[in-house]
């Protein structure tokens, strides 16, 4: 499934050298121009993010020189 999370990647790559300063080598959550959180464990960011924030979809970005990324749609 491709989410439309345009808003999410762009915030990401125009922030990305201030995010890598506060996050390196961590797993964020960004929903629009917001970063709702930062974890060590992907896996654990989604599930995490879906019990504190109901509803809509999340980009969880993996902090670094190469950007690994996964969506997920919150139900």
């Amino acid at each position: 499934m491709s989410l439309n999370l345009h808003r999410e990647r762009a915030y990401y790559l125009a922030h990305q050298d201030v995010l890598a300063q506060l996050y390196d080598g961590q797993v964020i959550v960004i929903k629009g121009d917001v970063v709702l959180g930062a974890y060590d464990d992907a896996a654990w960011a989604a599930p995490q993010t879906r019990k504190r924030y109901a509803g809509g979809a999340f980009l969880v970005e993996k902090v670094a020189a190469v950007s690994h990324r996964a969506e997920y749609a919150a139900r």
